[in-house]
């Protein structure tokens, strides 16, 4: 269950970062109104994530000489890593270290989810290769979509989204919150699962996404996201599949 002080902090923090991004919408230049809206976002996660996390932008690489295309926020675990090999090398970040990879959109559109998807399959392969299973977020404060779904139009691009996609987590204001699961039955893995909550008033979807983080990259059994927002009051199971229907 929220609780209701920490849940209105987490309303004027997300407040803030949206005026912000909002303020940037009158500059044409482009790359700047991303730029005020991935600040923004570095801002308010970073309040948020549990001791020793923090949060990066650029290359995620391993021992091997394999680096990602450049990615809008990297969260990172940085007491694991050298602190010559982090300041030395900034901008490279050792796949070892990373726990989320975000990319960030103004806009959602079909080149952006395109876009997002080549590049986090190239990332997903590194972190394979390492035994690293990273989350990859797509977030966009808004989308141009009418009337399909976010994950609809990600369902078109992905072959694997029902197995295992390369985007598993998806967050666009004003459209909603997705993201990839397994599905246990006991402690027997019997499928896989899209969860879904609906369109917030707000940019409450944000809280979403940040909770999820809190509650992955905290240790032990303790679920501070939980303080944020009630983790099943909304959640729809919306798409589900059965091993024995992927056969």
């Amino acid at each position: 269950m929220a609780h209701k002080t920490y849940q209105e902090l987490m309303k004027l923090e997300i407040a803030a970062c949206l005026a912000k991004s909002d303020a940037a919408e009158n500059i044409s230049h482009m790359p700047t109104r991303g730029a005020t809206l991935e600040f923004g976002l570095c801002e308010i996660i970073s309040k948020f994530l549990p001791h020793g996390w923090d949060i990066g932008k650029g290359k995620i690489i391993d021992n091997k000489g394999a680096e990602s295309a450049d990615t809008d926020i990297i969260i990172y675990n940085k007491t694991i890593i050298p602190p010559a090999m982090l300041y030395a090398t900034s901008g490279l970040y050792p796949v070892e270290s990373c726990g989320y990879a975000i990319e960030v959109k103004t806009t959602s559109t079909k080149k952006g989810v395109r876009s997002t998807y080549d590049n986090f399959k190239r990332l997903r392969q590194i972190g394979k290769d390492n035994g690293k299973d990273l989350l990859t977020v797509y977030f966009a404060r808004k989308s141009n979509l009418k009337r399909e779904s976010e994950l609809d139009r990600y369902k078109k691009i992905d072959p694997k989204f029902n197995t295992d996609p390369v985007i598993k987590i998806i967050c666009v204001l004003g459209q909603g919150y997705w993201y990839f699961s397994p599905e246990f039955k006991g402690a027997q893995l019997v499928g896989f699962k899209w969860r879904f909550v609906e369109g917030l008033k707000d940019g409450f979807e944000l809280a979403w996404l940040i909770s999820g983080i809190i509650n992955t990259l905290t240790p032990g059994p303790a679920r501070f996201g939980m303080y944020i927002i009630d983790n099943e009051k909304k959640f729809k199971d919306i798409e589900k599949y059965k091993f024995n229907s992927l056969i």
